[in-house]
């Protein structure tokens, strides 16, 4: 989203109010990541609310239809939401920014700068759909997570670099069916096993990150080439 939001408005969050930023956010995971790995996670995770709050007597504020839900359920819906607020605040930023709705436009040119926004999500959308139609039970959900942040973060960087190139950034990218097809696949036929499921996302995730790397290296010759310029090193002047 912030990447989305820096193509249409030529300004990249890097925060959202002062205490949830990419440095907040990025020390929290790592501090999560290590806790996580000191404790047992099977026990703690799948407590029910109502018992990891109870030694901070906290029983009595939770609400009836909570106290029974697993913590690590109750920290997916706390996640959801807080990544809801914050795609909903980047849609307002673009949306209403000057660049797509400006004083000076016309209703007509507004809608249709809105309209050409909103469309460049399309890719990730449908990649959100096709992971979402896929029952747990037919993989392990893991797989399914790696090769679709494969993917998204592909997407991520094709549009970092249209960004700054002022490219137009088609609205159905390519590198998105493969997935899609591999998920419609594990979903719809019987006589594909949970292996191999987890195969073809296994797969798929090798072969995503080859089409990232293929293609970051192929951008970046093709800028130094254009710029006359080295990636890791300064360019010897010409005497």
């Amino acid at each position: 989203m912030a990447q989305w939001e820096e193509y249409n408005t030529h300004v990249l969050p890097t925060n959202s109010g002062k205490w949830c930023g990419v440095t907040e956010m990025n020390y929290f995971s790592a501090l999560l990541a290590f806790v996580v790995s000191l404790i047992d996670r099977e026990a703690f995770f799948h407590k029910s609310m109502e018992k990891t709050v109870a030694p901070f007597g906290l029983t009595s504020v939770l609400p009836a239809f909570v106290k029974d839900v697993e913590l690590r359920h109750f920290l997916l819906g706390g996640w959801g939401v807080m990544s809801l607020i914050l795609i909903s605040l980047s849609l307002k930023r673009v949306l209403f920014h000057p660049r797509v709705a400006g004083d000076d436009m016309d209703a007509s040119e507004i809608r249709f700068n809105r309209i050409n926004a909103m469309s460049k999500l399309a890719s990730p959308f449908l990649l959100c759909v096709a992971a979402f139609i896929v029952p747990p039970e037919f993989i392990r959900t893991r797989y399914l997570s790696v090769s679709l942040g494969c993917v998204l973060s592909l997407l991520t960087k094709k549009m970092i670099v249209f960004s700054m190139a002022k490219m137009p950034f088609a609205i159905l990218q390519t590198d998105i069916f493969p997935f899609i097809i591999a998920a419609i696949w594990i979903r719809c036929d019987t006589r594909l096993t949970k292996e191999g499921g987890d195969f073809v996302l296994g797969v798929l995730s090798i072969w995503y990150a080859y089409r990232m790397l293929r293609w970051v290296n192929i951008s970046i010759n093709q800028i130094c080439t254009k710029l006359g310029i080295y990636c890791f090193r300064l360019k010897k002047r010409d005497d």
